[in-house]
């Protein structure tokens, strides 16, 4: 009876392992983050950048739709989050100050006006239009007795430069009008002027001109 020997040679360095421990073996990099910090992430639903304090989720990365602030008070209204500009008319508090439409002079002097000049106006809460002359400014800014505009690029004159429109005596259906600025180079230059108007001379406190009487139609 013959006797078969096998004789197994291992050489080492033939075979390599990659390994960092056994607990490694089974594990994915992908299902779980080393040194991972969860963070709180708030819901941004009407993508307004401002995220809604009562809907949050931690998380080690920023999941989609969700933002790191949580300062938003109507995240269903793009239109409404933290100094926000105030729309006129739209039954909303934009700004979130507890006050809703709250659009300075506009509120009280929107409508149809004619002055004792014969010059017609309809003035709504993005624009004073002057009718009877085919001019129309963009308001810019509404504070609680005057707005800067913009002039129309399509004006007969002084287009595309800036106007500021003052009121005083404001009643239910009158107040009185003065234009002292209307081919301004800037926003910025009617907001850093001197104002010549005076309301308490109708007659030349206008620049040295009278107000205008409006009443409305």
């Amino acid at each position: 009876m013959k006797t078969i020997y096998l004789t197994l040679v291992c050489t080492i360095g033939m075979v390599g392992f990659n390994s960092c421990s056994s607990d490694d073996d089974n594990k994915n990099d992908d299902d779980y983050d080393v040194g991972c910090t969860e963070l709180t992430w708030y819901q941004d639903g009407d993508q307004d950048g401002f995220g809604d304090p009562n809907n949050s989720q931690l998380s080690c990365t920023q999941p989609t739709g969700y933002i790191s602030d949580n300062t938003d008070f109507d995240d269903a209204n793009a239109t409404a989050y933290p100094g926000a500009d105030e729309l006129c008319d739209d039954g909303i508090d934009n700004n979130g100050n507890g006050v809703v439409d709250e659009c300075g002079v506009l509120s009280q002097i929107s409508g149809t006006w004619t002055t004792n000049f014969g010059v017609s106006y309809t003035i709504t809460n993005s624009t004073i239009i002057e009718t009877t002359n085919n001019y129309t400014y963009h308001i810019l800014v509404s504070e609680s007795n005057y707005v800067i505009c913009l002039n129309d690029a399509s004006n007969p004159f002084n287009a595309d430069l800036y106007s500021k429109f003052v009121f005083t005596n404001i009643e239910t259906n009158t107040f009185n009008l003065c234009q002292p600025f209307y081919d301004s180079e800037s926003q910025e230059f009617i907001e850093n002027a001197t104002d010549p108007t005076n309301p308490d001379d109708l007659d030349a406190g206008c620049g040295g001109f009278a107000w205008s009487l409006v009443t409305r139609d």
